[in-house]
C-alpha cells in the first residue's frame, strides 16, 4: 500500500510491479463494470480475517455496514497484489517496483547482496514502509493484522468524509491505494460485483491460503536481543497467486528468504547465508514507523554479535546443546556418557571431557533412541560414552559440545559433576544369614574391591572356625545399577552344610585383591538351627453341619519332607493326613525346608454335640509325637439341606432337594406344604451320590423328590421342612413358588397336505389337566375322524418337560378325490373348552 504524495515515485510502484491492466478501468471510475458480475477468488482465512475486521469497525452511525465495509477492503486487494479474480491473492505479496537505492543492501544497488533487499510494500493491502503504518513485513503479511489496519483506516476515512455521495465517500476510503485513488483501477465496479447491499457476493474460497499465505511462525534466539517469535519469509512458498514471486518479473530482485521480527520498537530482517548462499548473513533493521528509504541500518553478522538462530529448525547460527547425563566413578577411571548436538550440521558433534585439566576428545555418534524420540528430525546418532582411566583422587569432570558452525559461534557447556575415583580394602554388605534346611545355613550379600572390577573373594567362619572360601561372582542387579562401572557380578549366596542343631555365628569377610588395602569385616550374624521333635500349630478347629474343618501346620526340623498328622475326636484316632500342603508363611519362616507343610481336612460325618478335637505331629525319626493342640467345638443337631427345584406340571408339582441329620446315619423324613397346607410326608431316601461324596459315610439315600398332585391351576408356594431327629430342631430347607397351568388344550399344525385321495395331518396338541394323550378331529368338508395325538416329540419333551414326549400327532387320512377344506379341533379334558387349531384349503 503507498500513501498518495507521500514520497516521489511511491504511489505507482504497486500497480505496475504486478501488473495490473489498464483495460479493467476503461470504463472509469464508479462506472459499474459492463456486462454480468465477475466472481472472484480469496483465501479461505484472509476472508475470515477481513469479515472479522469488518465487523469489528463497521460504523453503522454514518451507514457503513460490515458486509459493506468487507466490500471496500477486498476490492482493493486484487489490484495492489495484481491477481486475476479467478486466482487468490497472496497475502505474502512483496512489490518490486521501487527501486529506490537505499532499499539495496548497504544502499548500494551493485551489492554483491543483490537479493537481500527490502521490499517495502508487503501483503494484501500492500502497507508500504514509508512510516506511516505501525507494522512489520510479518504483521503486513498476516490478514489477521493487516485486516483490522485496513478496516480501521477505511472506516474512519469513509466516515471522516463530507461528502453525501456514497461513491465520493468510498474514493476518499480508498485514497491510501494508488489505483483506486487514481482512477487506473476500477475499485467501484469489483466493490460492486462485490456488494449487493446484503452478505458479501461473487466470491469463492479457497482454503488453501491461509492467513499467513506461505508465511512460518518460528522460534528464534538472537544474540544481543534474547528469545523472539520470529517469521520466516519465503516467496517461493507463497499461498495463492504468486506472480510477484517471478524472477524475470519488475526491475527489483525478488528477495531471498528472510527472517522477520519486532524487537525493541524495531524491525529486523536477517538474510541467512543458508537460504541466500552468500559469504555471511545480512541483516537490516528500522524503527518500525520510519521510512525504510531513509532509516535503513545494515550488516553483515558471521559469529558475532546479533547472529541469529532458528531454534524450531535448528538453522542459522545456533550453539550446540544436549544433556551430560553420568559421571561416575569405578576402578581406576571415570564413566561419563550423555549427547549433543550441533543444530547447524547433520554430522556428529565433538565433545570435549576434562577430568580437571585433563582432556578427552569423543566423537558424539553413538545410537541414543530417547534422544531421536524427543527431537526426531535430528536421529539418533548423538550419544557419547566413555570410561577415563583415572587415578584414585576427587575430581571435577565437565564436558563441552563443540560447535561445528564456520566460524564458531560458541561451544557449549553440557555439564559439570563432581567425582571420587575410590581406592583402599573392599566394602559390601552381609544381607542375611538364614537356615537352609535340616544341618545348612545359607549367607547372601555383596562385596566389591575399588581396586579393581574383579571377584574378590568371601571367607565364611561358623562360630569361629572357617567353613568356606567363595568368590562373589553372583549377578546383584542393584549392585551394578549402584556401581555401573563394577558391574553387577558381585554378589555372593553361600551354603554351609553339617550345621549341628542350637546356636550359632556366621561371619564373613571381603578379602582384599589390589593394594591398598586389606581384609573388610562385612559382618556377623546369628541363627538356630532346630533339630528334635516336630514343631507346628493348630490354626482353626471350625464345626460345620455334621463336620468339623481341622487346619494347622507341622514340621520335622530333622527332614524337609513332609510328615503325618494324627487327628482324634473325644480321645479316640480319627483320622491320619499328610502335612503337605503349601504353607508360604513356613516356608519363609523356615527357609530351606520349603512350603509343603501345611493340612487342612474335613472330619464327617460328626454327630450333633460338643466334640474335643486333638492333633498330633509324627515325628519322622520315631521320636515323641508333641500335641500340636486340642479344640473343643459344638457340632449343630438340627437338620439341614436344600430344596432345589419346584416343577410344576399337569395338576402337580415335581418337589427335588436333598435333607440330612446329624443324629441320624440313613434318610430322613421332609414335610412339604403347599400355599401352607401339609400336602406330604416324604422319606429323603432318594440316590443322591453327589451328596453322599461330600458327607462321607452317610451313604446316597439321602435325596428328595416326589409328585403332589391334586394341585389346581394357578401359583402356588411350595416349602419343604427337614423333620428334626434327637439334637436339634425342625429346619426350613427352602420355599419356591411355581405356576402350575390349566385349562383349554392348545397345539400346534405342522403340516396339512393332499396328494389325490390321501390327506396328511401333523402337529403336536397338549391339555394342561393332563399328562395323557390329547384327541384331535379332523373335519374334511364337515365329515370328521378322531385321531389321538400320542406320537413321541423329543421337542416338546424339551419345551413341556413334566408332561412327557407323547403329545405328537402324524396321520394319513383317505378323503374324497374333491375335498377342498380341512379344519382341526382339540377336545379339552378336565377344565377349559375344546380349541380350534384352524382350517386349510386343499
Amino acid at each position: 500500500m503507498t500513501v498518495a504524495g507521500r514520497r516521489r515515485g511511491i504511489g505507482v510502484h504497486v500497480l505496475v510491479a504486478l501488473g495490473v491492466l489498464v483495460a479493467l478501468v476503461a470504463a472509469g471510475p464508479g462506472a459499474e463494470p459492463a456486462g454480468a458480475a465477475t466472481t472472484r477468488t480469496y483465501g479461505g482465512q484472509p476472508l475470515d480475517d477481513v469479515l472479522a475486521a469488518a465487523g469489528q469497525h463497521a460504523r453503522p452511525d454514518c451507514g457503513l455496514g460490515r458486509d459493506q465495509l468487507a466490500a471496500m477492503m477486498l476490492a482493493p486487494t486484487f489490484s495492489e497484489t495484481g491477481t486475476p479474480p479467478d486466482r487468490a491473492p497472496s497475502p505474502m505479496t512483496l512489490s518490486r517496483w521501487d527501486t529506490q537505492p537505499a532499499l539495496w543492501a548497504f544502499g548500494n544497488p551493485s551489492t554483491p547482496y543483490q537479493r537481500a533487499f527490502w521490499h517495502p510494500g508487503i501483503g494484501l493491502w500492500q502497507f508500504d514502509s514509508a512510516g506511516y503504518w505501525d507494522l512489520t513485513a510479518a504483521t503486513a503479511i498476516s490478514t489477521e493484522t493487516a485486516a483490522r489496519q485496513a478496516a480501521q483506516v477505511m472506516s474512519s476515512r469513509y466516515c471522516a468524509s463530507t461528502s453525501t455521495s456514497v461513491e465520493a465517500k468510498m474514493r476518499y476510503a480508498w485514497s491510501p491505494w494508488y489505483g483506486c485513488a487514481s482512477g487506473s483501477v476500477n475499485c467501484l465496479g469489483v466493490y460492486q460485483d462485490l456488494s449487493g447491499g446484503g452478505p458479501l457476493r461473487n466470491v469463492l474460497r479457497d482454503n488453501a491460503v491461509s492467513r499467513f499465505g506461505g508465511m512460518e511462525q518460528r522460534s528464534c534466539r538472537v544474540s544481543g536481543i534474547g528469545d523472539v517469535t520470529c517469521y520466516f519469509v519465503d516467496p517461493a512458498r507463497a499461498q495463492g497467486y504468486a506472480g510477484f514471486a517471478s524472477p524475470t518479473g519488475p526491475p527489483t530482485p525478488i528477495t531471498s528468504p528472510f527472517y522477520v521480527f519486532e524487537a525493541g520498537g524495531r524491525e529486523y530482517r536477517y538474510w541467512l547465508r543458508q537460504d541466500s548462499g552468500y559469504d555471511a548473513s545480512v541483516v537490516a533493521s528500522k524503527p518500525v514507523r520510519a521510512d525504510a528509504r531513509t532509516s535503513l541500518t545494515w550488516t553483515t553478522i558471521e559469529g558475532s554479535g546479533g547472529a541469529l538462530c532458528d531454534a524450531t529448525t535448528g538453522k542459522g547460527a545456533c550453539t550446540p546443546f544436549g544433556l551430560f547425563d553420568i559421571a561416575s566413578a569405578g576402578p581406576g577411571k571415570i564413566r561419563v556418557s550423555g549427547w549433543a548436538i550441533d543444530p547447524d550440521s547433520s554430522s556428529p558433534t565433538d565433545v570435549h571431557v576434562y577430568v580437571g585439566a585433563v582432556g578427552t576428545a569423543l566423537r558424539a555418534d553413538g545410537d541414543r533412541p530417547d534422544v531421536a524420540a524427543a527431537l526426531p528430525r535430528y536421529g539418533s546418532r548423538h550419544g557419547f560414552s566413555a570410561a577415563l582411566p583415572t587415578a584414585p583422587g576427587t575430581y571435577d569432570v565437565c564436558a563441552y559440545a563443540i560447535d561445528l558452525h564456520p566460524p564458531t559461534v560458541g561451544n557449549a557447556l553440557l555439564g559439570c559433576r563432581r567425582v571420587t575415583v575410590p581406592t583402599g580394602s573392599p566394602f559390601g554388605t552381609l544381607d542375611a544369614v538364614t537356615t537352609d534346611g535340616p544341618g545348612r545355613v545359607r549367607l547372601t550379600g555383596w562385596a566389591v574391591d575399588p581396586d579393581t572390577d574383579a571377584a574378590v573373594d568371601i571367607h565364611v567362619y561358623l562360630d569361629g572356625r572357617g567353613a568356606a572360601n567363595v568368590p562373589a561372582t553372583v549377578p546383584r542387579a542393584d549392585v551394578g545399577k549402584a556401581l555401573p562401572l563394577w558391574g553387577s557380578a558381585h554378589g555372593f549366596d553361600i551354603s554351609i552344610g553339617s550345621v549341628t542343631a542350637g546356636r550359632h555365628q556366621v561371619c564373613a569377610y571381603a578379602i582384599d585383591r589390589v593394594a591398598p588395602g586389606s581384609a573388610r569385616d562385612l559382618g556377623c550374624r546369628s541363627v538356630t538351627m532346630p533339630s528334635g521333635a516336630p514343631v507346628g500349630f493348630l490354626d482353626a478347629v471350625v464345626p460345620g453341619q455334621a463336620s468339623i474343618r481341622v487346619a494347622g501346620w507341622a514340621l520335622d526340623p530333622d527332614t524337609a519332607e513332609p510328615i503325618d498328622v494324627h487327628v482324634y475326636v473325644d480321645g479316640a484316632p480319627r483320622l491320619a493326613v499328610v502335612a503337605d500342603r503349601n504353607r508360604v508363611d513356613v516356608a519363609k519362616a523356615y527357609r530351606g525346608w520349603g512350603a509343603a507343610h501345611g493340612f487342612s481336612t474335613d472330619l464327617r460325618p460328626m454327630g450333633s454335640g460338643p466334640h474335643e478335637v486333638c492333633v498330633f505331629a509324627i515325628d519322622s525319626a520315631g521320636g515323641p509325637n508333641p500335641l500340636l493342640g486340642c479344640r473343643t467345638v459344638e457340632v449343630s443337631g438340627d437338620p439341614f439341606g436344600v430344596l432345589e427345584s419346584v416343577r410344576p406340571g399337569p395338576v402337580s408339582v415335581k418337589v427335588t432337594g436333598w435333607a440330612i441329620d446329624p443324629d441320624v446315619d440313613g434318610p430322613v423324613d421332609v414335610h412339604v406344604y403347599v400355599d401352607g397346607v401339609g400336602r406330604a410326608n416324604v422319606r429323603a431316601d432318594a440316590h443322591r451320590a453327589d451328596v453322599g461324596t461330600a458327607f462321607g459315610g452317610l451313604g446316597p439315600g439321602l435325596g428328595l423328590s416326589t409328585v403332589i398332585g391334586g394341585i389346581p391351576a394357578g401359583t402356588h408356594e411350595v416349602c419343604a421342612y427337614a423333620i428334626n431327629v434327637g439334637r436339634g430342631a425342625t429346619q426350613l430347607l427352602g420355599c419356591r413358588q411355581a405356576t402350575v397351568v390349566g385349562g383349554s388344550p392348545f397345539g400346534f399344525v405342522d403340516l396339512v397336505a393332499k396328494s389325490g385321495t390321501s390327506l396328511r395331518v401333523a402337529g403336536w396338541a397338549l391339555d394342561p389337566d393332563t399328562p395323557g394323550p390329547v384327541d384331535v378331529h379332523v373335519y374334511v368338508d364337515g365329515v370328521g375322524t378322531s385321531i389321538t395325538a400320542n406320537r413321541p416329540r423329543a421337542d416338546i419333551a424339551a419345551a413341556f418337560p413334566t408332561y412327557g414326549a407323547d403329545h405328537g400327532f402324524d396321520r394319513t387320512l383317505t378323503v374324497p378325490a374333491g375335498a377342498r377344506q380341512a379344519c382341526l379341533h382339540l377336545y379339552d379334558v378336565g377344565a377349559g373348552e375344546n380349541a380350534f387349531l384352524g382350517c386349510y384349503a386343499l
